[in-house]
């Protein structure tokens, strides 16, 4: 039995019932892998694939540093398992607030969680994990902040280039007047729409 959670990613080598299989494509929740003799091509969901090698169906070959999720976002993934198949099995609507929280409270006394996540991300997780076609390990790469374009990818550039320009590297005293109609002049210039400015 396995206690640490694996990574099915393109390369990774592993023995089931003493054959070697190597891993050729992973994506949408799916796991497509083939002999390494003969070549024939096989599919696996990703969950399935994680019971196997928990089981100790599957046996790993190689380096498997960087397969092999580390202790503490093993105990993570697997916490965040734990409340997601609880509310999807036990909850006739897994995004209704009152029922997750008492899933939630049901679950952290079970596991003993003394920091209990709120309904709001047990949801987020849910969504994830559905969305991605039942892949846990889309929650492993959940990083905080916020990564999203407010705008389209000209207007960032020019937003950028502006700031740059015009207030870091200074010739003279500007003020953020001067940056706002350097971007308007810029998006002008480039036969887009000035509407779209967010100034």
């Amino acid at each position: 039995m396995n206690s640490h959670l694996l990574i099915p990613k393109i390369g990774l080598r592993f023995l089931l019932t003493g054959t070697s299989f190597e891993v050729s494509w992973t994506s949408q929740g799916m796991v497509r892998y083939s002999a390494i003799t003969g070549g024939k091509i096989y599919s696996i969901s990703i969950e399935k694939f994680t019971e196997k090698y928990h089981s100790g169906e599957i046996k790993l070959n190689g380096d498997l540093s960087d397969s092999v999720l580390s202790k503490e976002k093993t105990r993570d993934l697997l916490r965040k398992q734990e409340y997601i198949k609880t509310v999807l099995n036990s909850v006739s609507h897994p995004y209704s607030h009152p029922n997750v929280y008492k899933t939630i409270i049901d679950v952290s006394r079970r596991i003993k969680d003394h920091s209990p996540p709120s309904p709001r991300s047990v949801m987020r997780w849910i969504k994830l994990y559905l969305d991605n076609d039942k892949d846990l390990y889309v929650l492993n790469k959940i990083k905080p902040g916020n990564k999203f374009l407010r705008f389209n990818i000209e207007i960032e550039q020019i937003i950028t280039l502006a700031i740059r320009e015009c207030y870091l590297e200074p010739k003279e005293h500007r003020s953020s007047i001067d940056v706002i109609a350097f971007i308007k002049a810029k998006m002008l210039e480039q036969d887009i729409n000035v509407n779209q400015c967010p100034f």
